[in-house]
């Protein structure tokens, strides 16, 4: 009777062990969506900060996929740089909202702000030999939505 009781509480250590094991998995992020989000939320800083910051072209660079590659030269990425802070102004304080993924694209979108003026900053990311690596990137202000006053009307008097 003693080596059963044994037994069972070998079994309930076990499984107690086990059942912490994939707990801590979920509550530590050690999922592999959650490491790809880590590291694209990693190069999401990075690029911001190549547009917005004081990071520099070389910066960006071994971030981005070979499509990008083609078309993103040192002379675009200064271009496009520039365009960026004459027509949003320098954005700060980007905040993660948002994960899609799409097929083999993952898009992460951020916040950010510039004057009390909102901006949603987009980056779609895909994987090439195991990396992640930027293939589009995209900046649009947010409109307020604004009440419509044929919606607002007032209480009707008996």
């Amino acid at each position: 009777m003693k080596k059963l009781s044994t037994w069972i509480i070998v079994v309930l250590l076990f499984t107690v062990v086990s059942q912490l094991a994939f707990c801590a998995e979920d509550f530590f992020n050690l999922s592999p969506d959650a490491l790809k989000l880590n590291k694209e939320q990693k190069s999401c800083y990075t690029i911001f900060q190549c547009f917005f910051g004081g990071y520099v072209f070389r910066d960006l660079e071994p971030l981005m996929a070979s499509t990008l590659k083609k078309d993103m030269t040192i002379d675009n990425f200064n271009n496009l740089k520039s365009s960026l802070q004459k027509a949003f102004g320098t954005l700060k304080n980007p905040k993660f909202t948002l994960l899609q993924k799409v097929n083999e694209f993952d898009r992460v979108v951020y916040i950010a702000e510039n004057n009390n003026t909102l901006f949603e900053v987009i980056y779609v990311f895909t994987t090439e030999n195991k990396q992640t690596l930027l293939t589009e990137f995209a900046v649009r202000p947010i409109q307020p939505q604004q009440p419509n006053p044929q919606q607002q009307s007032t209480p009707q008097q008996k």
